[in-house]
């Protein structure tokens, strides 16, 4: 049940950002290259895309909207280059927008959501209820970490846009459950493959947040590292924990590996 293929494709990439706006207190002044990644899921005749991503175009139009660069936080960010743009990635599938039935947002930052508008009226976007309470940003000083207001209210006009709370079986092999932390309504997408469950994990961060090395993790004394954005580092290593449990193996959302890999879970 659920034998489905997951394929990441980097939309787009953040060049030489600061390591420790992923890894909460660990690894300061490292430079790396994220990619802003969708990952297309297809099985039981279905087929999920899991975050849009951010094309440079809309960053630079959207996102940074001056000549100067976005600060965030303390941080002055390169700008975003395209990878594989949203229409480059449908080629290479074979595929429509309006052959999508579903879109998953594990959260609502502006590097995971852009392209969201883009799809057909016919496609189910799922977002946790949690996330769009109360507005975005949820404070102030996660400002950069979002879009400007209208695209958000752009989002919650598709005729597909629905909430969802809880643990969800959304098909047979391929679940949502909340990971909160770095977000109010994160969520994590649990995908049944021939090769093990994978776990898409809805939380900004890269392999080593959830392998550290047994020498760091002796002298930090905890197992996983938060991401270095969050609303409750706490509730987010809570989160990373359950994602270990549930997970043969853990695809997080900027690890620059799997922009190379093609098909996983086949």
């Amino acid at each position: 049940m659920g034998n489905y293929i997951i394929k990441p494709f980097a939309i787009a990439m953040g060049l030489q950002r600061e390591m420790s706006r992923m890894t909460y207190l660990n690894y300061y002044g490292e430079k790396i290259d994220i990619p802003y990644l969708c990952f297309y899921v297809e099985g039981e005749g279905k087929r999920i895309l899991v975050d849009t991503a951010c094309s440079a175009a809309d960053y630079a139009a959207l996102i940074k909207r001056s000549a100067k660069p976005l600060r965030a936080g303390g941080e002055l960010f390169k700008d975003v280059v395209d990878k594989t743009p949203w229409e480059a990635m449908l080629a290479e599938l074979g595929i429509t927008a309006d052959q999508i039935d579903y879109v998953i947002q594990t959260h609502l930052h502006w590097d995971h959501c852009m392209n969201t508008v883009k799809v057909a009226p016919t496609t189910k976007v799922i977002v946790h209820e949690k996330e769009v309470m109360g507005g975005l940003p949820p404070h102030c000083i996660f400002g950069f970490s979002y879009a400007q207001k209208d695209h958000y209210e752009r989002l919650e006009k598709l005729p597909g846009f629905t909430t969802v709370k809880g643990d969800v079986q959304l098909l047979p092999g391929l679940s949502i459950f909340e990971t909160p932390g770095h977000t109010p309504g994160g969520i994590s997408v649990k995908v049944q493959t021939k090769a093990g469950t994978h776990v898409i994990a809805g939380l900004c961060t890269v392999d080593r947040n959830y392998h550290v090395p047994p020498e760091l993790r002796e002298e930090l004394g905890y197992e996983v590292i938060p991401p270095g954005c969050h609303t409750d580092p706490m509730q987010a290593y809570q989160s990373m924990l359950r994602i270990k449990r549930e997970a043969d193996r853990i695809l997080p959302l900027h690890e620059p590996k799997l922009m190379h890999e093609k098909v996983i879970g086949a």
